[in-house]
């Protein structure tokens, strides 16, 4: 029988290059219920009042927060490993509050790519090559 899981495909290390000289992370795939519980979780964020009623400012506040929301869920769950440390060599917990405010912007939008391409199937470019569910060639390296 055809497997149709996550765990089928195996998560992918990410060498950072705004993080030299060996900062890296590894990301595993999300699964479906995964990605609809975010998409949901984003929706909910940018929908909360009545329309017509919100000024453009509250308007963005909701968006923003969805984004930080998502980015929060994100590195604290799909982020399996890491060697990142703050500036006492304390490893980043990236699922504790507040950890993402002291990660540089540089290795967060690097590190954010890095889950979106692993997580993007609206091109069918998501995942690793080779592990589409319809594929049985073996990823290549």
């Amino acid at each position: 029988m055809p497997k149709a899981t996550v765990e089928d495909i195996e998560p992918k290390r990410f060498d950072l290059k705004t993080c030299p000289p060996d900062g890296y992370v590894i990301i595993r795939m999300m699964s479906w219920g995964e990605k609809l519980s975010r998409q949901e979780r984003a929706t909910t964020q940018s929908m909360k009042g009545t329309p017509g009623t919100q000024q453009k400012n509250e308007i963005e506040i909701a968006v923003a927060m969805a984004q930080r929301a998502t980015a929060e869920y994100e590195f604290a769950h799909l982020i399996i490993e890491h060697n990142l440390e703050d500036k006492n060599g304390v490893k980043l917990q990236f699922g504790r509050p507040g950890e993402l405010d002291k990660l540089h912007p540089k290795i967060g939008d690097e590190i954010s790519g890095y889950i979106g391409e692993m997580n993007n199937f609206e091109d069918g470019q998501g995942g690793q090559q080779g592990n589409s569910l319809t594929d049985s060639t073996p990823p290549s390296s």
